[in-house]
């Protein structure tokens, strides 16, 4: 398998907001370009590449993207915090969709017996009905252990055996570690040129004893080698945290079912992604000046290197781009230009199996002493991506302290974050701040008006967090 690089061409280094250094009375003069307009943000499914000032573009075969900054400039004599949204998005037309390899890993606990259980066996024929002959699926069931009910094998194999599903019983405990371990390892065995992924359904509480942490590092062992891992869980019982950083972990969807009918649209959707998929294995890395560091990320499992930070994207599917926040801590220095930063991402193209390794730098930020100066580097839709990912990390704040009873301190800070993203919006006045303003006031409102403790509150607190996760990523 070869391996083609592509090399950007460095930037100039940005001198902000256009500005132009003269020599005047003896010092240097920075001149000041007029106000811009601000730009709209960019909706999911309409995004472009801006080639603006304190960003660096990142393009490739299949995929475009940038690593975009906030601010092109920086305020000089103290230390400050800094925000970058790294975006990437794949390209091309899917005119008749590729072979998959899917393994659906359900949950056959004692909690699943009843409804729940005949309505995944339900899900699951339908799904592996709608599968094309070249698709492989392989069908993983778990209680107090795991068991392959189906080995990863053509779906036609399934299709003339649907009564095996048909007969899954529900009744054990709950051991999701056995059964992702069973999963990820059935795919091991498809063949290189089908996109991995592996969907996990659970309605319990892991009762496996396993630490959540030895799960996810192998899991982003599995995203690494291609194999995408999806959550879903069932009813209000599950533990939230577990399957989200599950999904987290395999760089893959999360989604909260309030019944077990919807299960089928969902195994649907990761069946049309996987079958839409035209980038794998993707990799992103920013590396910043000595003295940067990470604060936080949203949007994925990051892991720093010294001043670099590896990004795991996973897969991207035709038509659809990836948003990743980073929040980053800038040390003070004296004015004038920061030390150069740089992006790289390496990829897979699912199309022809090819690996690409791309690499932008030379990108330089300006320190200056006028705070006017400052604002004028601002890039509107960046700011507005990076300050409501914050404003929905506070959010989530409120909703756990909800849960918890503490109804008094979930609505202050409810109402804090519905002012705040007020006014983000008089600033940035896009779509997807106004939208996320929204949904901010009515759960605002349910926090006042609907008891902390009943099955209504709880169904909506999970609904409002997978709103929240798809607005990080995309």
């Amino acid at each position: 398998m070869s391996r083609r690089r592509i090399r950007v061409p460095r930037r100039r280094a940005y001198i902000v907001a256009l500005g132009i250094i003269a020599m005047a009375l003896g010092g240097l003069v920075l001149a000041r370009a007029p106000g811009r307009a601000l730009r709209p943000a960019p909706d999911p499914g309409s995004w472009a590449p801006n080639p603006g000032p304190g960003v660096l573009t990142l393009s490739g075969p299949s995929l475009s993207g940038q690593l975009a900054f906030d601010h092109g400039g920086l305020l000089a004599g103290r230390p400050q915090t800094l925000s970058a949204e790294l975006r990437l998005e794949g390209l091309g037309e899917i005119s008749s969709r590729g072979p998959v390899a899917l393994a659906i890993v359900l949950d056959t606990s004692g909690s699943m017996a009843g409804e729940k259980i005949e309505q995944a066996r339900s899900a699951v024929v339908q799904m592996v009905r709608r599968m094309r002959a070249d698709d492989q699926v392989a069908l993983i069931t778990y209680d107090s252990g795991a068991r392959e009910l189906q080995a990863l094998g053509p779906a036609s194999h399934l299709q003339e055996q649907l009564w095996r599903v048909r007969e899954i019983r529900a009744g054990g405990g709950t051991n999701i570690p056995a059964g992702l371990r069973l999963g990820s390892l059935a795919l091991s065995a498809a063949p290189t040129h089908l996109v991995r992924r592996l969907v996990l359904v659970s309605d319990g509480i892991d009762g496996s004893g396993v630490p959540l942490q030895a799960t996810q590092m192998e899991l982003r062992a599995r995203a690494a080698e291609g194999t995408t891992v999806s959550a879903l869980g069932i009813g209000i019982d599950y533990s939230e945290p577990y399957l989200t950083t599950v999904a987290d972990a395999g760089s893959g969807n999360y989604a909260f079912l309030a019944r077990g009918a919807e299960l089928e649209g969902f195994l649907r959707q990761e069946l049309d992604e996987a079958a839409s998929t035209v980038i794998d294995r993707l990799m992103a890395t920013v590396s910043l000046p000595a003295g940067w560091q990470l604060d936080r990320a949203f949007g994925a499992q990051v892991q720093t290197r010294g001043n670099a930070i590896d990004i795991p994207v996973g897969a991207l599917i035709a038509g659809r781009s990836r948003s990743v926040i980073l929040r980053l801590r800038v040390p003070a220095s004296g004015a004038g230009m920061s030390a150069p930063l740089s992006a790289s991402v390496r990829y897979r193209t699912v199309g022809d199996a090819e690996e690409h390794a791309i690499e932008a730098g030379g990108l330089q930020l300006a320190f200056l002493e006028d705070p006017a100066a400052v604002e004028d580097t601002l890039n509107a839709p960046v700011f507005a991506q990076t300050e409501g990912a914050l404003i929905d990390a506070r959010q989530a704040e409120a909703l756990e302290a909800w849960r918890r009873g503490d109804q008094a301190r979930a609505g202050a800070l409810s109402q804090t974050n519905v002012q705040a993203l007020r006014d983000l919006h008089a600033v940035a006045p896009t779509g997807g701040v106004r939208s996320q303003l929204e949904a901010a006031e009515e759960e605002a409102t349910n926090i006042q008006e609907m008891p902390a403790a009943s099955p209504a509150a709880e169904s909506y607190r999970r609904a409002s967090g997978t709103s929240r996760r798809v607005r990080a990523l995309y």
